[in-house]
């Protein structure tokens, strides 16, 4: 995402209790636009909650604020009846071990400015890297420890603006999420498994959707910090790369979001 200029340093609150420090923050061009920021591990469990809700059907509404740092360069930034438009968690690749950060589309009904208060600290996320994850899709096990990369994945919830409603601001409407599909690639010595599968689809073969889950871990891979769970997983396209490996897309039904003990602060 492209943040503000100056590398200006934000913290975010949500219905007035501290949710973290942002990697990067753009705010609306217009007034009660979308906001978008980037975050990464080291929030709150609140903020994670509601991050998950940009995988759902109903997502809930917040209120909330964003604060520079120092307070001395900027207003605070307040939004009202706010839900979460769309999510994106980064892609990943074994090879790569760069800063992971996952980026966050927040529609409002209406914000403000106001005086940013004193004292606020910006704290350094967790270490988070693209290179650390575990994907597992049920009945490949073996050929998923393999994936060398898996593409972005993404929640985009359909918003739409209610200018007939009983609040005096224009009301937001969720309608449902839509999913990315998404791209593994694997070496071509173990794609047996996927092979077998693209041909059950073709044939639409009985229980040829299956389940499927993708943990973004810690530094060095270790304890999770985000889990992703998909459900009705099936293959949309298959493609040779000239790498000597496969990129398999898959489509899903239902992605779940859940932050793990290990990302949330303090």
């Amino acid at each position: 995402m492209k943040t503000n200029q100056h590398n200006q340093q934000y913290t975010i609150e949500l219905n007035g209790r501290r949710a973290g420090s942002l990697l990067g923050f753009m705010p609306p061009s217009r007034p009660a636009g979308d906001l978008v920021m980037s975050c990464g591990a080291g929030m709150s469990r609140d903020f994670y909650e509601w991050v998950s809700s940009g995988f759902s059907y109903t997502p809930p509404r917040r209120n909330g604020a964003v604060n520079p740092l120092p307070s001395s360069t900027g207003q605070r930034r307040e939004f009202f009846n706010a839900v979460i438009a769309e999510v994106v968690l980064p892609a990943l690749d074994k090879s790569l071990r760069m800063p992971a950060a996952m980026t966050v589309t927040v529609s409002q009904e209406a914000d403000r400015l106001s005086p940013s208060p004193p004292g606020l600290v910006w704290t350094h996320p967790k270490p988070w890297f693209t290179s650390d994850f575990k994907l597992q899709i049920d009945g490949l096990e073996a050929e998923c420890k393999h994936a060398a990369s898996v593409g972005a994945v993404s929640g985009n919830t359909k918003v739409a603006t209610d200018y007939f409603g009983s609040s005096r601001y224009p009301e937001k409407i969720s309608g449902g999420p839509d999913f990315s599909k998404i791209t593994v690639t694997l070496p071509v010595a173990a794609f047996d498994g996927f092979e077998k599968w693209n041909k059950d689809s073709v044939n639409r073969n009985s229980g040829s959707e299956r389940k499927a889950s993708l943990e973004y871990l810690s530094a060095g891979g270790g304890r999770p910090y985000f889990r992703l769970d998909f459900s009705g997983v099936g293959i949309a396209a298959v493609k040779r790369t000239a790498k000597n490996t496969t990129a398999v897309e898959l489509y899903v039904r239902n992605i779940s979001f859940t932050a793990q003990a290990a990302a949330l602060s303090g």
